[in-house]
């Protein structure tokens, strides 16, 4: 089933993009602008996913130390929601670009051999991790007003959000 609802408030807000993962990191593409901003990574049902608790990275095999527990993610997890992380280009960076902090985000999908750690990396947990839309806005504070307005809604962070962005 899929759902359209905050779909449709991140393109209310100005959002664009809304490319799978699999699109970003397949393809040549000169998306997201090399501008700062906000990105939000958004899964099209509000199903909740089964998770075993291996990344999921294209099919490739994850070693033991990138597993976690499925009953953590579980707990982790946000009912009834479809973005699943909100972050934004760092403004402290030299390079703090849409695009960078984007490709930064999509990495582990294209490098198995890549750690699973930073912002938003629980994403690779979630089952077909490949298909999560990708949409960003070129206003940075943005992030700090979708998260709030996701936590008055939900009570918590997007699953992804270990903290802030």
């Amino acid at each position: 089933m899929k759902y359209r609802g905050e779909i449709d408030e991140l393109r209310d807000a100005g959002f664009e993009g809304f490319l799978k993962i699999t699109y970003l990191v397949e393809a040549f593409v000169k998306q997201p602008p090399e501008v700062p901003g906000a990105f939000a990574v958004i899964r099209e049902t509000v199903e909740i996913p089964w998770f075993t608790g291996a990344p999921n990275r294209f099919s490739q095999k994850a070693s033991k130390r990138q597993c976690l527990d499925p009953q953590i993610l579980q707990k982790r997890w946000v009912f009834g929601a479809s973005l699943v992380y909100v972050g934004r280009s760092e403004p402290e960076s030299r390079d703090n670009s849409l695009r960078k902090a984007v490709r930064h985000l999509c990495w582990p999908a294209t490098d198995p051999n890549s750690p699973l750690k930073g912002p938003g990396s629980l994403i690779w947990y979630i089952p077909n991790a490949q298909e999560l839309l990708v949409a960003w806005s070129t206003i940075p504070t943005l992030a700090e007003e979708l998260l709030l307005s996701f936590q008055n809604r939900h009570g918590r962070l997007p699953f992804a959000n270990t903290d802030a962005a």
